[in-house]
């Protein structure tokens, strides 16, 4: 709930930011004969969300539930174009693809219906996704002479999950229980980057993102081989990335 709280708080702020700066950007006179509209940017990084495990054990009237990490990777291209020559202020669209994962878990003692069963150990998850954003940002120098600077974005547009989840039975049977999971739906994305220009059109950047949208993975507990175990990972999705833009 708290992370849910922040998405709300962080959108605003870049709002407002985005509001300051463009309108700072558009009345800015900077003529340069070289400026390149265009830009390419790729980035490559860390993807982080979590998992969340919910399940029902004897004398208990409310369930439990567990969290785990699932770290993974994140890779993106940017197109757009410098709406400024400075390139301060900027638009276009981003394609991303990621996948997190968690290997084994806990073992879980549940008892659906209270006829004893399991136990069930979580054997793995995975999570991928692919998502297109529309983005408009703005990026200002910290340095006099430029070479580094400071910028946000902000992205809308949808997110496409899918993933799996299995439980092993510890029980005389074995059995596995493995369901498969797809989610479509919106997504909305708070960036921060900081960038080292090394030329007039190249430079290095590192950018940390905040997404909420539709989780990657989700699954109920007749899904699960009616276990009483339900699973899903959170709606946030934190990566780090670096990478480049090359103005062109």
């Amino acid at each position: 709930m708290k992370q849910m709280a922040f998405v709300p708080c962080a959108g605003v702020l870049s709002v407002a930011l985005f509001l300051f700066f463009s309108a700072a950007a558009a009345a800015a006179d900077d003529p340069d004969e070289d400026w390149r509209r265009r830009i390419a940017s790729p980035s490559y990084g860390l993807g982080l969300t979590v998992l969340e495990l919910s399940y029902q054990v004897e004398g208990e009237d409310d369930r439990q539930s567990d969290t785990y990490a699932m770290p993974g990777f994140d890779l993106r291209h940017f197109n757009g174009v410098n709406v400024t020559p400075a390139g301060g202020f900027f638009y276009g669209y981003e394609i991303a693809i990621g996948a997190v994962l968690q290997g084994q878990g806990n073992e879980y003692d549940t008892f659906p219906d209270f006829d004893e069963r399991g136990p069930y150990r979580l054997e793995n998850a995975f999570a991928g996704g692919v998502r297109l954003l529309l983005k408009h940002g703005y990026r200002f120098p910290v340095t006099a002479e430029g070479r580094v600077d400071l910028g946000f974005e902000l992205g809308l547009g949808a997110s496409a999950g899918f993933g799996s989840i299995t439980f092993q039975d510890l029980a005389e049977d074995g059995g596995s229980y493995t369901h498969f999971s797809d989610e479509i739906g919106p997504a909305f994305e708070v960036g921060f980057e900081g960038g080292y220009r090394v030329t007039d059109h190249f430079r290095y950047v590192g950018r940390l993102s905040l997404q909420a949208g539709a989780p990657l993975l989700r699954a109920s507990e007749e899904e699960l081989g009616d276990n009483n175990i339900s699973a899903g990972t959170a709606p946030i999705l934190i990566t780090l990335r670096f990478g480049f833009t090359r103005d062109h």
